[in-house]
């Protein structure tokens, strides 16, 4: 498994709403992301977008995806942008795509007007960056849930998640921040200790962490030495570990999309006002109370089967398994062709459905699906549907998916009602 860190940086001056083509822009970003990820084995991913008004009706967006990863070679950045050849099958196998992943994004860039390129070196990460236009709506401005008159103080030795929390505050005109770096003597410094209580004013501290490097001792700390204030802790990723329990007011994961980060501001400071009430709040997935009623009446209506997910890429792994718990499905992970077989061919368990990436590392989709077809042909069992999940558009590689066994197909970035709607389908056709 993998460790990375993963910050959203917004400009404030972005509008709400815009005008553009959402879906040729979340294929570019996922396929960004997803590179980001992939040649990246510690550190950090990090995602910028800013805004420049060009006029009154229109704005020039630029998106960046910076990483800490392999980086690459100055004589080969531009060929990157090119489809790979014949000869570069080598390079498709080892890192599990299709080479058409940045052709494509940079034809859609172009599509949208932009232009797209990346800075990078050799063992220095790479920063891939993108900018299209956009139009302005007739804007609905989002209405500001967190008070101005709030004094925060923001403490953190990752400067990139602080930057990305003062920035999300300063849109929200929220103002009146202080930094801090963290110590043991934190408390007893000129910083906090002359941090006059202000009634007319909502106090909050936010400490910023690290998952790997967080302890409760931390926690502990801060939260006896901050009691009158409200404390949000902000944690780089989902930590199940440790119960938080009272020691805070609020919790939140990064990224900061959306309005998370003010959702749990407010309902600190809220807790702030009744003393009785300690509100312990985790948006590390974005559901709310109705849509967690209706994902368990999905549970209790739904067999119990599992859906077993083939892909090598860590964040398309994350968005199946979610998607699929959402609508009560269990799943089971296989990082490749290989272990997907080994998998089905042990009769652990029933699978409902099999969603397939075509091309990884060790052994790709087709190769397991032929393989998984001639074990069920062996043992007399009736076949699994099987539904590939390709990025790519050729008609070959798609005829290629039924040639070799598939029943279906869904392309990325696939949508969540295609997808379960070809589940269901399939299987209840089996």
């Amino acid at each position: 498994a993998k460790y990375l860190d993963f910050s959203v940086t917004i400009a404030p001056e972005l509008p709400n709403e815009l005008l553009l083509d959402e879906h040729r822009l979340r294929q570019v970003l996922m396929n960004l992301l997803s590179n980001a990820v992939k040649f990246t084995d510690s550190g950090q991913v990090n995602l910028t977008l800013g805004s420049k008004l060009i006029e009154n009706s229109s704005v020039e967006l630029y998106f960046s995806v910076a990483d800490t990863g392999t980086g690459i070679e100055e004589d080969k950045q531009q060929k990157i942008f090119e489809p790979f050849t014949q000869e570069d099958g080598s390079i498709t196998r080892q890192f599990g795509g299709t080479g058409l992943g940045l052709a494509i994004s940079t034809q859609l860039v172009e599509l949208m007007g932009g232009k797209i390129g990346v800075d990078s070196a050799k063992g220095q990460g790479s920063n891939f960056y993108f900018t299209i236009g956009a139009e302005f709506t007739a804007e609905v401005r989002v209405q500001k849930i967190v008070p101005t008159n709030t004094k925060v103080t923001v403490i953190s030795n990752e400067m990139i998640f602080c930057d990305a929390i003062c920035a999300e505050l300063s849109r929200n005109n929220i103002t009146d921040i202080t930094t801090v770096a963290y110590t043991q003597d934190l408390f007893s410094s000129l910083t906090i200790n002359n941090w006059v209580e202000d009634k007319d004013a909502n106090q909050l501290i936010i400490y910023c962490q690290n998952s790997i490097k967080l302890t409760l001792k931390d926690i502990d700390f801060l939260s006896q030495r901050a009691l009158k204030y409200s404390f949000v802790l902000v944690q780089s990723h989902t930590d199940e570990k440790y119960d938080f329990d009272s020691r805070i007011d609020g919790l939140v994961t990064m990224p900061l999309l959306g309005h998370r980060l003010l959702k749990v501001i407010n309902l600190a400071l809220k807790n702030q006002l009744d003393s009785q009430t300690n509100i312990a709040v985790s948006l590390s997935e974005e559901a709310t109370l109705e849509q967690n009623l209706q994902m368990e009446k999905d549970i209790s209506t739904t067999d119990n089967s599992f859906i077993l997910v083939v892909e090598d890429n860590l964040i398309n792994q994350k968005v199946a398994t979610l998607l699929l718990k959402q609508c009560g499905y269990d799943s089971h992970v296989a990082n490749n062709g290989k272990e997907a077989v080994e998998m089905v061919s042990s009769g652990q368990h029933k699978y409902k459905a099999i969603l397939m990436d075509c091309m990884m590392p060790i052994m790709d989709g087709f190769t397991a699906t032929e393989q998984i077809r001639e074990w069920e042909k062996s043992c007399s069992l009736a076949p699994i549907p099987i539904i590939a999940l390709t990025a790519s558009v050729l008609d070959a590689d798609i005829q290629r998916c039924f040639d070799v066994g598939m029943n279906d197909y869904v392309a990325k970035p696939f949508k969540k009602d295609v997808l379960i709607d070809k589940i269901e389908r399939l299987a209840s056709a089996a």
